[in-house]
């Protein structure tokens, strides 16, 4: 069962409001009547899994707002920065209001039967949707839970495919846990071996959502915008060379060749899109399953059951490589990390 909570975006909009209607900057008491908030909380625990980003920052663009000068540092911060002040006139928080209202009316069932379809089965799908005003994400999961963005989310151009991938996420989510060293690899842990062990399940986790959940992401429609459609190109033209980085990246954490630091600015390059248009791992995981799955030898239960034998993958990975001549993996890098994935 999925339910939404939008104590963050409606407290977020109250002061929002009073910025406009007083023309200063919000008090530290609204600041924190805000960041108290459930959605707001968890979207910055989740947020601060990214170096460049800190609580301390977002408060400094909040206490900023009505200030020529832009504060925010980094990607995420200055886009989050631009984002709220293009809500700061009336028309658009009146228009932000009706929107949150239409999202909390959302039956998001159809979206919930599309997702277990490609999980397996007995997968229980559960949590809470977090309404945020966002600008860097449309929505994201963390610790089981799904943030959406009044500001990018259009609720008028309700896409079932969109939230089917997100609650796809949760189920694979919930296998991963099962397994308390995997469940612990796919947060926080900042070990070499750890940032290893989140590249394949975040591959996994992003390719098999992307392929069966929203294959235009890999495969763009006709009428995708163009950014999207140059982007994808541009994936596809280098994906040998995408896939070299992952293995690349496989055997620089588990040789400890490079410092930890090192290790985790080259996954981050991996996991986000300066763009915001679709991270490289996206790409990456949704081609491999979907080669996976249009091999006459692979079955598809063999592929959804990847939710809960991630080690699984070198097995059907080796069954493609040579066909589909793409890098392989060599097995000295399959033995060490393997282990890491049972």
């Amino acid at each position: 069962m999925i339910k939404i909570n939008s104590d963050g975006a409606a407290k977020s909009l109250t002061l929002l409001e009073s910025v406009v209607r007083s023309g200063r900057n919000p008090t530290s008491k609204e600041i924190e009547d805000v960041l108290s908030t459930e959605s707001m909380d968890l979207m910055i625990r989740a947020y601060s899994r990214v170096p460049e980003f800190s609580k301390e920052g977002f408060i400094e663009i909040l206490s900023n707002l009505t200030k020529p000068n832009l504060v925010g540092k980094g990607l995420i911060l200055s886009k989050m920065e631009k984002g709220l002040r293009s809500c700061l006139n009336s028309e658009k928080i009146v228009q932000l209001h009706r929107r949150l209202k239409k999202i909390e009316k959302l039956d998001l069932s159809n979206a919930e039967r599309t997702a277990l379809k490609y999980l397996p089965r007995k997968t229980p799908i559960k949590g809470t949707v977090y309404l945020t005003i966002d600008a860097f994400n449309t929505g994201m999961m963390y610790e089981g839970n799904f943030f959406l963005s009044i500001l990018r989310f259009d609720p008028n151009k309700y896409d079932i495919s969109w939230f089917s991938h997100e609650l796809h996420h949760a189920g694979f989510e919930y296998w991963i846990k099962l397994n308390p060293k995997l469940g612990t690899f796919l947060k926080e842990d900042r070990t070499c071996e750890g940032i290893a062990a989140k590249l394949i399940l975040n591959l996994l986790l992003e390719g098999l959502a992307n392929y069966f959940c929203t294959p235009e992401n890999i495969h763009p429609l006709e009428n995708a915008p163009k950014k999207n459609k140059k982007k994808i190109m541009k994936y596809e033209k280098h994906l040998n060379e995408m896939m070299q980085e992952v293995q690349s990246l496989l055997f620089d954490c588990l040789s400890k060749t490079m410092s930890v630091e090192s290790c985790e600015k080259r996954l981050m390059g991996l996991l986000l899109d300066p763009n915001g248009i679709l991270p490289p791992i996206h790409f990456i995981g949704g081609r491999i399953i979907e080669i996976f799955d249009k091999h006459p030898r692979i079955k598809r239960s063999e592929i959804v059951n990847l939710c809960k034998n991630p080690a699984h993958f070198f097995t059907l990975f080796s069954q493609i490589a040579e066909k589909q001549r793409v890098p392989t993996f060599p097995n000295d890098l399959v033995k060490k990390i393997s282990p890491l994935l049972t």
